[in-house]
């Protein structure tokens, strides 16, 4: 019998499709940094063009003006994903709007009173966050996907503490909120078609309003979207899905 010594050392292989990997890698990682070395210093693209024009869209931010003015029909292919998404989600989970929030899987949260205390205290701030968020978006970073993103996360936390005020969003209820953002833009592409100009091309006046209704209803949208989407991929009880044959 051999017996291992203390010298005996564990030998290393490199099967070839490690190598094939690494080599790859190596070499996407060396054209991505030639890439990178020859971009140009300078900003290119509409840039230049789009900052000139900010003070005609009718907010003071950049990223908002392109949003929701000069690349409105991009932001509306958007919203329209992000609805498909979570009504696939939904019509695959067959939940029953937010009724069923109550019913999340690990209960034993439902119990927790420092849960309770810190949804009661979080759940206004946040939502008075998500209102400054969409106010603030006209002239500073911010806007309807921030203010969004923070109202969603407080229905996440009244659902994960069982909180009956997220469980009153019935089918319908959900299905218009959801629906709310694409409508409003639906509507303000049909005005201007109406009224002589292009598709979403917003006219000289009132630009500001037209943005702002806009904006609250895509916040609405995409709160409830990606709600429904956290809704969609817990596991009920009783569904089917958990059980084991």
């Amino acid at each position: 019998m051999s017996r291992k010594t203390s010298n005996d050392k564990p030998t290393v292989r490199f099967a070839p499709a490690r190598i094939v990997a690494v080599l790859l890698t190596l070499g996407v990682a060396a054209i991505l940094t030639q890439a990178v070395q020859g971009l140009s210093e300078e900003p290119g693209g509409l840039t230049d063009a789009a900052a000139g024009r900010v003070e005609e869209s009718g907010v003071e931010h950049p990223v908002t003006a392109v949003l929701l003015n000069f690349r409105a029909y991009d932001t509306f292919l958007e919203i329209g994903v992000l609805l498909l998404a979570a009504l696939g989600v939904l019509a695959v989970r067959r939940e029953d709007g937010l009724a069923s929030a109550r019913e999340m899987p690990g209960s034993r949260l439902h119990n927790d009173p420092m849960l309770q205390w810190l949804v009661r205290l979080l759940a206004p701030v946040m939502m008075l966050a998500g209102g400054y968020l969409l106010w603030l978006g006209t002239s500073a970073p911010g806007g309807a996907f921030h203010a969004g993103a923070m109202l969603a996360a407080a229905g996440v936390i009244l659902r994960m503490a069982g909180h009956p005020s997220i469980a009153m969003f019935n089918t319908g209820m959900l299905r218009v909120a959801l629906l709310v953002g694409f409508i409003a833009f639906l509507i303000t592409a049909f005005g201007t078609l109406l009224f002589g100009g292009g598709l979403l091309e917003l006219p000289q006046t009132g630009t500001g309003l037209i943005i702002l209704f806009i904006e609250l209803a895509v916040t609405v949208s995409i709160a409830f979207t990606l709600v429904a989407l956290f809704v969609g991929g817990q596991t009920v009880p009783g569904d089917g899905t958990d059980e084991t044959s």
